[in-house]
């Protein structure tokens, strides 16, 4: 890949059976959603998936997120 090209991190969740909780399988690097489909199809194909997504890491919308292991005692900012 080029010096010119942007790729973007996305994380995979799929589901096993319908009514199952979606869970996060792994993470694929893309340029775009299209390539993060196909990638996310054929790495992540050891499972029949019922479901599979993939969401880019830049859009997720946190409500509450940990800081880093080491920053401050507790698992999370309570803020």
């Amino acid at each position: 890949m080029s010096s010119m090209e942007t790729s973007f991190e996305y994380n995979v969740f799929a589901r096993i059976n319908r009514g199952d909780n979606l869970i996060l399988i792994g993470e694929v690097e893309a340029q775009n959603d299209e390539l993060a489909k196909v990638y996310a199809t054929f790495i992540y194909d050891e499972e029949d998936w019922a479901e599979m997504c993939v969401v880019r890491k830049d859009q997720i919308c946190w409500v509450r997120q940990p800081e880093g292991l080491f920053e401050k005692e507790g698992v999370g900012s309570r803020e």
